[in-house]
């Protein structure tokens, strides 16, 4: 159905339901690119773990080969500049080294998540690295679909888990 798929960020929450939806509607091939493999909730001969790093190109590039579609999720909300985890890093760069190697592999489709609010004249680097990630993509010449959710949440998710546990919490509100 999907043919062969690369899958970034499947340890996040949203990355973690793409991946179940895959195998549960009958994607045969998925490679998952992952950091930390003990932090992937995964169990099917379907999916091949990459241990490698979105930034480190040596990785993983060869991992492409083959792939029909790729699924970018990679994102973060918060920087830590000196372990090089900035919006640039892994919004911009990331994607861009990305976008080049699809590129290169033959993928035949790209999905990209970006983040509503992303535009030129953005007031946050997070919303202006998404932007020119997006540009980058757009201006490729890859077949793609960007994504662009205000907020995405669910039974597992952090921030409207956290919201709920202080408004029980609150006598302002109640259960």
């Amino acid at each position: 159905m999907y043919g062969s798929v690369f899958l970034t960020g499947a340890t996040g929450f949203v990355g973690q339901a793409v991946l179940d939806k895959l195998i549960s509607t009958g994607c045969n091939e998925v490679k998952v690119l992952v950091r930390n493999p003990g932090k992937l909730k995964v169990d099917s001969k379907y999916v091949t773990i990459i241990e490698g790093e979105i930034l480190k190109v040596n990785t993983y590039e060869k991992c492409l080969n083959g792939i029909d579609t790729v699924i970018h999720l990679i994102g973060i909300i918060r920087e830590y500049y000196a372990e090089g985890v900035t919006f640039d890093n892994l919004h911009y760069a990331a994607t861009k080294n990305l976008v080049d190697i699809s590129l290169k592999a033959g993928v035949q489709k790209f999905i990209y998540i970006s983040f509503n609010g992303a535009r030129s004249d953005a007031v946050s680097s997070y919303h202006g690295t998404k932007y020119l990630a997006e540009q980058y993509l757009i201006s490729s010449g890859l077949n793609y679909t960007i994504l662009r959710p205000s907020i995405i949440y669910g039974p597992e998710d952090s921030f409207i888990n956290m919201l709920g546990r202080i408004m029980k919490k609150n006598p302002c509100f109640f259960p």
